[in-house]
């Protein structure tokens, strides 16, 4: 009786057929040289803010409370990561991917 679950649960339902046919039709329209090269360079950014992110969050608490040069160098930090996470969403929002 297990294995005729199996092959009931295995064959697709004809609700499911028709809901995947349509997402397969819809593709992304193809970027132009100019936007591929702007997903570029903010892919570049995020990574570079993720490292950054990174490094701040390896600094020791004790370390950067000491220290009110380094406070203000990890707020600054902080600042840049925020600001290239609105910019990736809103690049994303004009681009559409």
């Amino acid at each position: 009786m297990a294995s005729r679950s199996r092959s009931r649960s295995a064959e697709p339902m004809p609700e499911q057929a028709t809901e995947q046919a349509p997402a397969q039709q819809q593709q992304a329209p193809e970027l132009t040289p100019e936007q591929r090269e702007i997903l570029e360079a903010m892919n570049g950014l995020i990574m570079a803010a993720q490292e950054l992110s990174y490094a701040v969050a390896l600094l020791p608490n004790e370390l950067v409370e000491k220290h009110p040069e380094l406070r203000e160098l990890v707020d600054a930090a902080r600042n840049v990561v925020r600001a290239t996470w609105r910019f990736h969403k809103l690049i994303r929002s004009r681009v559409g991917r």
